[in-house]
């Protein structure tokens, strides 16, 4: 056995008959986790020249990877109303996410990075630009510089990249196996047994805690994607695991601030092809519970629950726990760029997507809509529009990437946003299409320029758009969602 970043690796226990994960013999396989505690020179220092009047809280975020409001109210019953009803936990319906996927959502509120705006109008949409960066902004390595113990437990390991993540221990050892098993690949990894890959996240999390006993000061990031983000029906077997994680560590959060969320809604498959859903995807769960001492009368608790009436994003969250590290005794960097308000401070009333840099794919907000059809001319001049842009993406990679083509089995779906910011010369449409060969369907908004010679500019916001169905293997990471192989 050895210690790899913080985890003791123990090889692969074959113990009953079934199908090889490697594809050998008919063995099947378990994984067991453990955490060797470290000492850490930095955490000594600050629990030696604590202050009694400013308590070291743990910071605990789990994040369940595309998992709505409305998801989370219908299939983790239990957990949340254990969350409400003991942990005074503060529900936040109006959350909206900022961008189409995990890696630029989880960069806001982790990191208050704002990712390459897309192709959007200033007047449309305020322009955020920063300079921050995984290694120094992330919240995680701000508490861990000041002492705290960091724990990095993503299930996937691909949301961030591996050689940024410093913390004291990660579950990277467990994926780097996982992933090297035939039935990892085939998405088949737990299908002959009864844990899920939330138990693997639970299991280290609970570890974590267990190591270093509720004394030591600890940051976590807890990030599952594998139960919810492709199954939109298979998260109801949540419910259990964290109810019991949350009763088993009671003493443990009533000492913490904790951050159960989603970091999106359900974004792909043919579900997401209705606006129900759609709605659905914008907005993900957050609950936020604080420290036992400040759930009642404290200022912060006044705030959070005026707050979680108010339109709230990613950058919000990242603003509140830069705030929490402060309390706490952290060095700020003086470099921080901040998008969002804290929720311990008074958020105004009013807020709208526009303001707060949200783009009108992503805005949740009911504005009034009309369709435009194909009986408008200017239909057809959107839809050459959007493949112009298209064949401009795929140019550079002709050589390994065949063109998807427009499908005229599908009738072109576009309504008109009328969006803070729009004009009558400068109007907002989203669209929908499909390409063949695969009948991928995409959503993307357009914005259209209306001049006095009666010419328009219309532009893309996406390159293509946000592909709402899955797709298979590709040989373009960059283009991964519509290269097809010119030899396949």
């Amino acid at each position: 056995m050895a210690d790899i970043q913080g985890y003791k690796r123990i090889n692969l226990i074959f113990f009953q008959n079934g199908p090889s994960p490697r594809g050998g013999s008919n063995l099947s396989h378990y994984c067991p986790l453990a955490i060797i505690p470290k000492k850490n020179d930095q955490t000594t220092k600050v629990l030696s020249s604590k202050n009694d009047d400013t308590p070291l809280y743990n910071v605990h975020i789990l994040v369940l990877d595309a998992v709505s409001r409305s998801q989370g109210i219908r299939f983790i019953p239990n957990t949340i109303k254990y969350l409400e009803e003991k942990m005074n936990a503060i529900h936040f319906p109006f959350f909206n996410k900022v961008a189409w996927n995990s890696w630029p959502n989880g960069d806001a509120f982790l990191v208050g990075h704002a990712r390459p705006r897309d192709n959007i109008p200033p007047s449309i949409m305020k322009n955020l630009c920063d300079n921050q960066t995984f290694s120094k902004h992330y919240i995680g390595n701000i508490l861990q510089k000041m002492g705290y113990l960091n724990l990095f437990n993503e299930d996937v390991y691909t949301i961030f990249e591996y050689t940024n993540v410093t913390a004291t221990h990660k579950l990277a050892p467990l994926g780097a196996e996982l992933k090297m098993t035939a039935k990892y690949a085939e998405t088949k990894f737990y299908g002959d047994h009864c844990i899920s890959g939330l138990d693997y996240n639970i299991e280290i999390f609970q570890k974590f805690i267990d190591a270093y006993g509720i004394s030591k000061p600890k940051f976590s990031l807890n990030w599952n994607s594998q139960t919810s983000h492709d199954q939109f029906n298979w998260f109801y077997v949540a419910d259990e695991i964290l109810l019991k994680f949350l009763e088993k560590n009671q003493k443990e959060l009533d000492n913490s601030y904790f951050i159960i969320m989603g970091d999106h809604g359900p974004n792909v498959g043919e579900h997401r092809f209705h606006e129900t859903v759609a709605r659905e995807e914008r907005n993900p769960m957050l609950y936020f519970s604080l420290p036992k001492s400040l759930r009642n009368t404290s200022k912060q608790a006044k705030l959070l629950k005026a707050n979680s009436k108010k339109l709230i994003t990613h950058y919000d969250l990242y603003a509140t726990f830069i705030d929490v590290a402060e309390s706490l005794g952290a060095d700020i960097p003086s470099d921080i760029t901040f998008h969002g308000q804290s929720l311990f401070t008074s958020i105004p009333d009013g807020r709208d997507c526009r303001q707060l840099g949200i783009s009108p794919m992503y805005c949740n907000c009911r504005y009034k809509r009309a369709p435009l059809t194909s009986k408008d001319e200017l239909y057809q001049k959107i839809i050459e529009a959007i493949f112009k842009k298209v064949n401009e993406t795929m140019a550079p990679h002709t050589d390994k990437c065949k063109f998807p083509l427009y499908s005229p089995k599908f009738q072109p779906i576009m309504q008109q946003i009328f969006y803070p910011g729009t004009t009558k010369n400068l109007k907002i449409f989203r669209v929908i299409f499909e390409t063949q060969p695969d009948d991928a369907r995409w959503e993307t908004a357009v914005y259209v320029k209306f001049f006095h010679n009666s010419t328009v500019e219309i532009q893309n916001f996406r390159s293509v758009g946000n592909r709402l169905n899955p797709f298979g293997l590709r040989c373009s990471v960059e283009l991964r969602e519509i290269c097809f192989c010119k030899d396949s």
